[in-house]
C-alpha cells in the first residue's frame, strides 16, 4: 500500500519507554516470527533478511555485536539488531515519530536502520503498522503483502488470500458481508470492485458514514497500486431514462482514497453532483424513479398553492431526492425561484417583503395564498353605502366572517361587546350572529333582554353571513327591515 509518512522527534513517556524495552526482550528468541509467511517465490526475496536475523538472535547477549549489526547488513536485520540493543542499554528516553497518514507511531532510533524498518520491528504486533516496513520490497519486486490480526503473508500472486478477505470484511463497515442491508435501494451506493478478491462491495450513506471502507480494506495490503485493485465509485440506479447519470468525479475519488474524506462525505459529494445533473437536465427523479412534471406534482402537492409552486419550479429545473416533499422542493429552490413562485401563487403580492420573511418558504407561500383568497372573497362582496350604524355593525361582522373566518368574527364581536351602553337591538344582533355561527362568546355579555329578539333576527343574520354573494344586498335589506331600519344605497 503506497503510504506516505513523515518524521519527527519527542521525549518518551514512561509508558512508551517500558513498552519498547519489553518488545526488545520479547523478540530475542524467534526472529522468523517477525516476518510474513511467504510462498516459495517471495521467500527468496526475504531469505537474506531471515538468515541475518537468525544470526543476530544467536548473538543477542553480545552488545558490541549488536552495535555492529545495527549499522550494516539487510535493512530489517539492522532494525532487529537496533531493537535488541535497546535491551542492553535499558533506556529509550527519546523517540522518533513516524506519521503514517493520520496515525502517529513512535520508535526508538539506534544504528542506521530507516524509521519504517524500525517501526515494523518495534510494532510487529500491530497488523496495520508493521506492513510499513515492507513497502519498499513491494515496489521493488512487485510482491503482495497482507497483514491483519489473523495473519501476515507475502506472495507473488495477485490474488488476495481468503483469510485476509474474510478478516478485513468482518472488521469493516460491512460486518462480514459484501454489501450493507440497504444496498438493494436506488442509492447512492459506495462501491468497491475488489479485483484480487473477486468480489464487489456496496455501502449506503446510513452505514458507517464516518468510516472509510477503502482504507479498512486496503490498510493491511501491500501492493504497488492498490487503487487499481480496489476500483472505487458511487452508483445510483434510476428507473427510467430521464437522467443521464454522471460518473463519479475523479477528484472526489482521489480525496476518498487518500483518506481526506469519509464514506458519508464521499457519497454526499456525489449526491450533490447528481442533484445538480438532474437540475440542469430538468429531470424529476423521486425515490429512484423518473416522473413526468404532472405526475410529480400530483404525488407531492396537497394544496393549490403547492401545485402552483411546484409547477413553477419544474418548468425551469429538475429535482432528485428520496422521500421528497413539496416543502423540500420549494425550500431547495427558494433562493433562485422564490420570486417566481410568489408571483405565481399570489400575483400582486409584495414579493420583496414576502421573500424577506424568515419563516419557512412553504409557510410564506401558504400565507400569501390565503391572503390572496381573502382579497378575492372581499372583492366578491358588494359594497353597500348609506348603512345606518346597526347596519354597519352587521356589515363589519359579515365581512370579518366571509373574508377571514370565524375567529375574526368572534374577535370583532368581543371588541364590540366591550363598549358600554350598547343598544338592545345591537346586542340582539350580535347574539343572533353568535348563534348563527356557533361562536364561543360568553352569554352574559349580550344581556338578558336580547334573547327573544335574537331568535327573531337569527334567520336573516345567517343569510347575511353565509348566503351567496349575489344575494348579499337583499339579505342586508331584510335584516335591517327586521331591525326596523332602512338604508339608502
Amino acid at each position: 500500500m503506497g503510504k506516505r509518512y513523515r518524521f519527527g522527534l519527542k521525549t518518551a513517556t514512561k509508558k512508551e519507554e517500558r513498552r519498547i524495552l519489553q518488545v526488545a526482550e520479547e523478540i530475542r528468541k524467534d526472529p522468523a516470527s517477525l516476518l510474513p509467511r511467504c510462498d516459495a517465490a517471495c521467500a527468496r526475496i526475504l531469505r537474506r533478511e531471515e538468515r541475518a536475523m537468525v544470526r543476530i538472535a544467536a548473538r543477542a547477549d553480545n552488545e558490541r555485536a549488536l552495535e555492529r549489526a545495527s549499522k550494516r547488513g539487510p535493512p530489517l536485520a539492522r532494525a532487529y539488531a537496533a531493537t535488541l540493543l535497546l535491551g542492553h542499554q535499558g533506556k529509550a528516553t527519546h523517540l522518533g515519530v513516524l506519521r503514517v497518514g493520520r496515525k502517529q507511531v513512535s520508535y526508538a532510533k539506534r544504528g542506521t536502520a530507516s524509521p519504517d524498518k524500525l517501526v515494523a520491528i518495534q510494532h510487529h504486533d500491530d497488523p496495520w503498522v508493521r506492513i510499513i516496513g515492507y513497502l519498499d520490497i513491494v515496489k521493488r519486486y512487485g510482491v503482495h503483502v497482507y497483514s491483519s490480526p489473523s495473519g501476515f503473508s507475502c506472495s507473488m500472486s495477485a490474488d488476495a488470500p481468503d483469510w485476509y478477505v474474510s478478516d478485513v470484511l468482518e472488521r469493516s463497515s460491512l460486518k462480514g458481508k459484501s454489501s450493507c442491508p440497504h444496498s438493494d435501494g436506488p442509492g447512492p451506493l459506495l462501491r468497491i470492485e475488489w479485483r484480487s478478491a473477486g468480489c464487489s462491495l456496496a455501502l449506503c450513506r446510513r452505514c458507517d458514514p464516518d468510516g472509510n471502507l477503502f482504507h479498512q480494506v486496503a490498510r493491511g495490503m501491500g501492493a504497488r497500486e492498490p487503487e487499481r485493485d480496489l476500483e472505487v465509485s458511487i452508483s445510483f440506479t434510476v428507473e427510467g431514462d430521464c437522467l443521464d447519470v454522471p460518473a463519479t468525479p475523479a477528484g472526489d475519488i482521489k480525496a476518498y482514497v487518500s483518506g481526506e474524506i469519509s464514506n458519508g462525505q464521499f457519497i454526499d459529494r456525489y449526491y450533490a453532483h447528481l442533484q445538480e445533473a438532474a437540475r440542469s437536465q430538468r429531470a424529476i427523479v423521486i425515490d429512484g424513479r423518473c416522473m413526468s412534471r404532472s405526475e410529480a406534482i400530483s404525488k407531492l402537492a396537497t394544496a393549490e398553492h403547492e401545485r402552483l409552486a411546484l409547477s413553477t419550479v419544474f418548468e425551469r429545473v429538475g429535482h432528485l431526492g428520496t422521500g421528497v416533499t413539496a416543502a423540500q422542493v420549494v425550500q431547495d429552490n427558494w433562493q433562485s425561484l422564490g420570486g417566481a413562485m410568489m408571483e405565481r401563487v399570489a400575483p400582486g403580492a409584495d414579493i420583496g417583503a414576502r421573500l424577506a420573511d424568515d419563516r419557512l418558504p412553504m409557510q410564506v407561500l401558504a400565507e400569501a395564498a390565503a391572503e390572496r383568497e381573502r382579497r378575492k372573497r372581499a372583492e366578491a362582496i358588494p359594497r353597500i353605502a348609506g348603512l345606518p350604524p346597526i347596519g354597519a355593525v352587521a356589515n363589519e361582522l359579515a365581512l370579518a366572517y366571509r373574508v377571514r373566518g370565524g375567529d375574526a368574527a368572534r374577535q370583532a364581536m368581543t371588541a364590540m361587546l366591550k363598549e358600554k351602553s350598547l343598544p338592545m337591538k345591537t346586542r340582539a344582533l350580535l347574539l343572533a350572529v353568535q348563534r348563527s355561527l356557533g361562536l364561543r362568546v360568553d352569554a352574559w355579555m349580550f344581556g338578558a333582554d336580547a334573547g327573544e329578539y335574537a331568535d327573531y333576527l337569527e334567520p336573516m343574520a345567517r343569510e347575511l353571513l353565509t348566503g351567496p354573494e349575489e344575494s348579499y344586498r337583499s339579505a342586508m335589506a331584510a335584516l335591517l327591515a327586521a331591525l326596523g331600519e332602512e338604508f339608502d344605497d
